[in-house]
Order: structure tokens, then C-alpha cells, then sequence
């Protein structure tokens, strides 16, 4: 059998697609986790009672003039941070990350014992494809419209660095075990 076109690579493309996945959405996690701290920092530091309105510097004419400016900075923000969606935008991201990291670790048992077995046992494929039907969820969960590219594609990178083609074994043929 042609070791391009073994069977095996499917649940290798799925154990890297997870892989993948799961550094995707912890990316984005951070990303909106992080929005949403500087933000709350920057409201709580311009709010009228911080103490931070007090300070000298602000009685000068361009201290005065910029702490105009972060004013209506953070009124606008307080207007429009409801429409950012950052809690269902997190929840949805640890869901998803959730669902790939548990789908990654269920792979990553399959792809152990068929480097530790040295094959490739009827056993292993049906369980490969229970797991992926059980899997049906996460999938129809994102549509893709809004994927940050640039993050995928750095993932992607890493995901092919520390799992290249060449780290899976490759049996010689599906055995009925």
C-alpha cells in the first residue's frame, strides 16, 4: 500500500486540524481576554473618582486638554462596549477550545498506539470514527466568515513544526486485530 494514501492520514489530518484548532482558539481567547482587560483598566483609570484624576499634572493646559480626550474616549467606550459581544465572544472561544483540546487528547491516544503497536488495527479505525461522530458539534459551531487569518496562519506554522509528516508512523497495512 502507498504510504501517501494510507488510511492512517486521515486520523493524523484530524489529530493536526485539532492541534491547530486548539492553539486557534486559545489565541483568540487571549486576544479578546486581553481587549476587554485594557479596556476595564483604561475606564477604571479616567473614571471621575480614580485617583489618578487627581493628579497635579492634569491642572496644566495640556493635562487638562488630554484628560478632556480620555474622557470622551471612555464615554464612548462605556457606550459601545456592549456591542463588542467580549463575554459570548470568550464563552464561545473556551467552548470551542474546550472541544478540540478534549478531541486532540482522544487522537492523540489512537496516534500512540499505532506508533507503539507499529500498526494500524481495525479497532483503532472504529474507534477513530466514533470519535469523530461525536465530534459533529464543533464543527457546525463557526461559519468562518470572521477566522482571523493571520492568526491561523501562525498557528498553522506551529502546528507543522512540532507535528511534520515525517514524525507518524506509517504501517504497512490495516490489520483486522
Amino acid at each position: 500500500m502507498d504510504t501517501k494514501n494510507h488510511p492512517v492520514w486521515t486520523i493524523y489530518d484530524e489529530y493536526r486540524t485539532a492541534r491547530l484548532n486548539v492553539k486557534y482558539y486559545s489565541a483568540l481567547l487571549y486576544k479578546a481576554e486581553n481587549k476587554i482587560t485594557w479596556i476595564n483598566r483604561f475606564l477604571l483609570v479616567t473614571a471621575p473618582g480614580s485617583i489618578v484624576a487627581g493628579l497635579w499634572f492634569w491642572d496644566f493646559t495640556i493635562g487638562q486638554i488630554t484628560w478632556k480626550i480620555f474622557g470622551v474616549i471612555a464615554a464612548f467606550l462605556v457606550t459601545i462596549q456592549p456591542t463588542f459581544n467580549f463575554t459570548s465572544k470568550i464563552k464561545k472561544y473556551e467552548c470551542k477550545r474546550y472541544g478540540y483540546q478534549e478531541l486532540h487528547n482522544e487522537l492523540d491516544l489512537i496516534v500512540i498506539q499505532i506508533a507503539t503497536n507499529k500498526k494500524y488495527t481495525e479497532n483503532l479505525k472504529n474507534e477513530f470514527h466514533q470519535i469523530m461522530s461525536n465530534k459533529s458539534g464543533l464543527k457546525g459551531y463557526d461559519d468562518g466568515r470572521n477566522e482571523n487569518k493571520r492568526i491561523k496562519k501562525r498557528c498553522t506554522s506551529e502546528v507543522k513544526r512540532e507535528l511534520p509528516t515525517r514524525s507518524f508512523f506509517i504501517p504497512k497495512e490495516l490489520t483486522n486485530d
